[in-house]
């Protein structure tokens, strides 16, 4: 029998059911919520609140609501992974327990995929809320929406690299790797070998209109090695570089000239005592050990990023007024 369902919103879970009730209630909210064709999948990594009752309130309400609870705490990625193997739906769309669709989000969704049928993977700019700070703002990975082709390399990077925050990434269920998933599941970046994988196997698109309001500033569940996974991520661009060898050298790129000077930033400004470590195990990755043009590439685009950020942060402060951010 054909699958009716469209599309599967798949929530991860885990102690958070105060944020986890206004996710779910953004969902219902939407004029364009459908039960018949759209199904609502939650993951419950054991929690120990009352998540629980939470979700029983919301399946009162609408149908086509599925709740797993894992017998104990899987893990932030294996708990998605049990999103992934249970979805029923042609598309697979992600959103995390502490975000939220924004309204009419789930319409322009929805038109998006009919209008591009043709393409496996979609991607969207996203609200994120500073909830200490009380203040949002918007980041963007293009300045326009845009389908993007297999051929479009330097764009499926940018995409790539783009979705390391999980909500908002929709797939069509034929071009989820899951054994790709699996594989680099210790990275805490298997989302992004996903939508790697999904982009160079097909064309994708990309809207500049937000369609989730992401959470930052609050509590996480998981903290970063010492080595930030740069490892893992240059093993992931390698897998993906034998699709299209030009992504590898595109990805090892953006690598050199973005996430790595961020990661610096970022140890030193935050965790001071590990910087000498990372040093060293940015020294034995072999794409970098020995590459003195790489080390004076890293040292260029650092200072250009912490200039930046000086810069941005004395804007902030004599504007006082939301932005937009281009990644």
């Amino acid at each position: 029998m054909e699958n009716i369902v469209s599309l599967s919103i798949g929530i991860p879970t885990f102690n958070r059911a105060d944020y986890l009730k206004k996710c779910l209630e953004s969902i219902i909210s939407q004029g364009d919520f459908n039960a018949k064709n759209i199904e609502i999948l939650i993951s419950d990594n054991a929690s120990t609140d009352n998540t629980r009752d939470i979700v029983k309130v919301f399946q009162n309400k609408v149908n086509n609501i599925r709740y797993f609870r894992n017998y104990k705490n899987l893990g932030a990625e294996r708990n998605i992974l049990n999103l992934l193997t249970n979805f029923r739906g042609k598309y697979f769309f992600l959103l995390t327990d502490d975000d939220i669709l924004l309204p009419n989000s789930l319409a322009g969704l929805l038109e998006m995929i009919s209008k591009n049928s043709d393409c496996s993977v979609f991607l969207s700019s996203y609200e994120v809320l500073l909830e200490r700070q009380n203040r949002v703002y918007i980041r963007h990975t293009f300045p326009v929406s845009k389908h993007i082709y297999k051929d479009k390399i330097s764009d499926i990077v940018k995409l790539f690299y783009a979705s390391s925050v999980a909500s908002r990434i929709c797939l069509r269920r034929d071009v989820i790797d899951i054994n790709g998933f699996i594989k680099y599941m210790k990275s805490m970046y298997p989302c992004m070998y996903l939508v790697g994988y999904a982009a160079l196997n097909g064309e994708s698109f990309y809207t500049k209109e937000p369609l989730v309001r992401h959470t930052s500033e609050n509590r996480i569940f998981w903290g970063y090695p010492n080595d930030y996974m740069l490892n893992d991520k240059i093993e992931m661009i390698k897998d993906l570089g034998i699709i299209d060898k030009r992504f590898y050298i595109e990805a090892l790129k953006h690598l050199i000239n973005n996430d790595i000077p961020n990661v610096i930033i970022y140890t030193i400004t935050k965790k001071p005592q590990n910087f000498c470590r990372l040093i060293k195990e940015l020294y034995r990755i072999p794409e970098i050990k020995l590459n003195l043009d790489i080390w004076i590439q890293i040292l260029y685009h650092f200072i250009k990023r912490l200039t930046g950020i000086i810069a941005f942060k004395i804007y902030r402060i004599l504007c006082n007024k939301p932005y937009q951010y281009y990644e």
